[in-house]
């Protein structure tokens, strides 16, 4: 096996043995000789052969392994939730101006945050003790909802599972029944005792009945509740038609414009995934040229960390040019 000691190098001192000092800059090589016979004594060393080259590359390979790191799909979840729930600058100020507003309608546009904002600023209400109901209309969305919220102590419901709630159906309701329960809840249920929310958020309004947020809105004002209305005037999807009751009704109206689903955050982020992904191919493939050789090797990556940091600065100044860019999108 290889001789394998010990020594320190104290180049402002002068001591013997195996402590190198000021006077063994004067011959580096004979100095550093010296502390390799002192081992060689002590250890009764015997000089082994030279090394194979197998079994040189197996003594590479255990003082510097190589490996991969990856991300798992889990990981990469948990490190995107940050950014998920990070508001803009737009919709902090939408939850800020609905503190000190009962009732208000929210418009934007597909892209702008709506269920974002209106998941969060039910969550809000829900801490300070209060029961709180999220209303959509779409099973996909409240599934998701479902899904990303199972701690939350809000009480999450689209027109179906509102209606078997409040009218004790076991099982799921079918399209004929809910269409049923539309026309039941604005006649009996404005004045059901058994309401059990004193906020009410509804998402996706558009898709809502006007007579239903009617209902919606007398209920949270009896009981001196907040109503709030998150909607997409342009999307019609479930009842191909207008909603009236915002209009003639929400004194309050706040819009989001800015596009938070196709920013220029995420092609920025993108491009950064794509370099690193096509950085890491050339280096592999470079480096393997030169297997046989080891320092023409280490010139080759030397080589390509230039062109990685170049590549890199270049990328930081896109970068920066998209984020100012992003903020100028209104």
């Amino acid at each position: 096996m290889p001789l394998m000691g010990r020594a320190a190098w104290f180049t402002s001192m002068a001591v013997p043995d195996i402590i190198l000092d000021e006077g063994s800059l004067e011959d580096p090589e004979a100095a550093l000789e010296r502390v390799y016979d002192y081992w060689r004594r002590n250890l009764h060393y015997v000089r082994a052969p030279e090394l194979s080259r197998s079994e040189f590359q197996e003594m590479i390979r255990l003082l510097m392994p190589e490996f991969r790191f990856t991300r798992t799909i889990s990981f990469t979840n948990l490190a995107a939730q940050p950014t998920i729930v990070r508001l803009t600058r737009q919709q902090g100020a939408v939850l800020d101006f609905l503190e000190d507003q009962r009732t208000c309608a929210i418009h934007g546009p597909a892209g702008t945050g709506k269920t974002v904002l209106a998941v969060e600023k039910a969550r809000r209400l829900a801490e300070e003790g209060r029961k709180v109901l999220y209303l959509c209309y779409n099973e996909f969305l409240l599934d998701h909802i479902w899904r990303e919220n199972q701690s939350s102590t809000v009480s999450f419901h689209n027109v179906r599972s509102l209606a078997e709630e409040l009218m004790g159906k076991c099982g799921e309701m079918d399209a004929e029944e809910v269409r049923a329960f539309e026309t039941w809840f604005p006649e009996e249920g404005e004045g059901e005792s058994s309401w059990l929310y004193e906020d009410v958020v509804v998402d996706e309004g558009q898709d809502l009945t006007d007579t239903m947020l009617e209902t919606l809105w007398l209920l949270t004002d009896e009981r001196e509740g907040a109503f709030y209305v998150f909607y997409d005037r342009n999307q019609w999807v479930i009842r191909r038609e207008k909603t009236d009751w915002i209009d003639a009704n929400a004194e309050c109206r706040v819009v989001l414009s800015r596009d938070v689903r196709n920013t220029a955050e995420i092609a920025s982020s993108m491009a950064k995934e794509n370099l690193m992904l096509w950085t890491n191919q050339v280096i592999r493939e470079q480096i393997g040229r030169y297997e046989d050789n080891l320092t023409e090797k280490m010139d080759a990556l030397m080589d390509l960390q230039h062109n990685y940091t170049t590549l890199a600065d270049a990328l930081r100044r896109i970068s920066d040019s998209y984020d100012n860019l992003s903020y100028d999108m209104k």
